[in-house]
């Protein structure tokens, strides 16, 4: 019972470091692409494309929110009324 517990924390934290360092790697390519960005658009271009992606990302902040914690506690649920 031990060795089961840890190896699955073993698993777990090399999923865990994984996902940790994909999402390091995506914020250095968000941050070089915006450089790469702004020196194409100029200041006052890029400043517009930023609000509008604000506004995307707050558009979708509202349509998602709640949904993934709901997912968390129905899907279980649905799993368990099956059997």
């Amino acid at each position: 019972m031990l060795k089961d517990f840890e190896t699955n924390i073993k698993s777990l934290l090399g999923n865990v470091s994984k996902v940790f360092f994909i999402k390091i790697i995506g914020a250095m390519i968000l941050f070089a692409f915006q450089l790469i960005l702004t020196n194409m658009m100029g200041a006052k271009l890029f400043g517009q494309f930023t609000i509008l992606q604000t506004i995307i990302n707050i558009f979708i902040l509202i349509t998602v929110f709640g949904t993934d914690s709901s997912l968390i506690r129905y899907i279980p649920r649905m799993d368990t009324k099956d059997k």
